[in-house]
């Protein structure tokens, strides 16, 4: 035993600095849908997109005033549907349908396909935060116009409700895993379940696992599995104190495929399955000593512990260990501390490279640097002798 501290301090090497906060992606959210104007021979002519150069491109052509209609969707995802553009160079006239009947129609009669600006949802059923998108029409100028209100406009003519598009920059794809949570403890060549939620149904998932916070990542599955919000796996034999999973949600099974949103845990344990943890701390109190020091105890409920490891976060940040102890040590003086800064601390008991549930978490506010008198934080329910 006289040994352990060396032993110890090896097998927690890697975790005495803070582990780097969960990486995401970004996840896809509704853009603007932007209505530019512009005068031409037989009228105020009406022009649509969602592409931020092509507006660019469209005011240095002498589109003028402009205003946001609504948000569509950069990418299909499950449930939308294309929004197509077409041109009538005689009459200056753009015209703009969900429906890909009404789209190869008009282009056997003579409009110009110009492509898809956006995706849109039918115009049934009508979710909330989303708006319908009516095509309007004046029979003189043979014009086409566009807007989320039925009502005739000033020599417009309502015609269709053609479909329905988004009425801010909503986020239309979102994964969160759930399960593995970060600093979870599973157990090397068990069948463990990895589950998560996506806010749409559809789609297929593809996990990686890290064993070093990230750094490099190798395939849980071989190809992206159907989205059913979990999926059990035999959990590797690498014992580390620093795994992560992803998930990637994709539009495919097969490559090549959009990704449309990723999750990532933070770390967790994946230990031995030799023997049980240790039994926690608990009890866990803080004292407040000082603007620098912020005092540790408490109780050690183990007989068959190798050490402790004392984690602390600051804010609303991420668990780090900032030490490591040895056997039956039941407090501490963290002198690393700023002023004016609130902390949250908790102890794991470790067995080897076991660690133990955390203890009950304690938070505590350091002062300012005139700050003179103790303030003692205790455990809810815990009387001191």
């Amino acid at each position: 035993m006289k040994r352990f501290p060396i032993v110890f301090a090896l097998v927690l090497a890697l975790l005495v600095f803070a582990a780097p906060p969960a990486a995401r992606a970004d996840t896809i959210k509704a853009v603007p849908l932007y209505h530019l104007t512009k005068w031409v021979p037989n009228g105020l002519a009406h022009f649509y997109t969602s592409d931020e150069q092509e507006k660019q491109d469209a005011v240095s052509d002498g589109w003028g005033k402009w205003n946001v209609v609504g948000y569509v969707s950069p990418i299909q995802l499950p449930g939308t549907i294309p929004l197509y553009r077409l041109y009538y160079g005689p009459d200056h006239d753009h015209f703009y349908t969900a429906d890909h009947y009404a789209k190869d129609s008009a282009a056997n009669l003579g409009w110009t396909y110009e492509g898809i600006i956006g995706y849109v949802l039918p115009t049934i059923p009508e979710p909330s935060g989303t708006l319908p998108l009516y095509q309007k029409y004046d029979h003189y100028q043979h014009i086409h116009y566009y807007a989320t209100t039925p009502e005739d406009d000033p020599n417009y003519k309502y015609q269709f409700y053609i479909c329905r598009i988004w009425s801010s920059a909503a986020t239309l794809a979102d994964i969160n895993i759930t399960q593995p949570a970060g600093n979870d403890g599973v157990i090397a060549g068990s069948n463990q379940e990895i589950k998560w939620t996506t806010n749409i149904t559809g789609g297929n998932i593809s996990l990686y696992l890290s064993s070093d916070s990230g750094l490099t990542w190798k395939n849980i599955t071989s190809v992206p599995v159907e989205n059913k919000g979990s999926l059990t796996w035999t959990v590797p034999t690498t014992y580390t104190n620093h795994a992560r999973i992803k998930a990637e949600w994709v539009s495919s099974p097969l490559y090549p495929y959009t990704v449309w949103a990723t999750d990532t845990t933070d770390d967790f344990f994946i230990t031995s399955p030799s023997s049980p943890a240790s039994n926690p701390a608990s009890n866990l109190m803080a004292t407040v000593k000082g603007a620098n020091e912020i005092d540790l105890t408490w109780k050690d409920n183990a007989t068959d512990e190798t050490g402790f490891s004392v984690e602390r976060k600051t804010g609303n940040g991420v668990y780090g260990i900032i030490i490591t102890l040895g056997k039956d040590k039941t407090s501490y003086a963290d002198t690393s501390v700023a002023a004016n800064t609130t902390y949250t601390y908790r102890i794991r008991t470790w067995k080897g490279a076991k660690p133990s549930n955390p203890s009950n978490e304690v938070t505590v506010t350091t002062p300012s640097l005139s700050f003179n008198k103790d303030i003692v934080i205790r455990t809810p329910g815990v009387t001191l002798p």
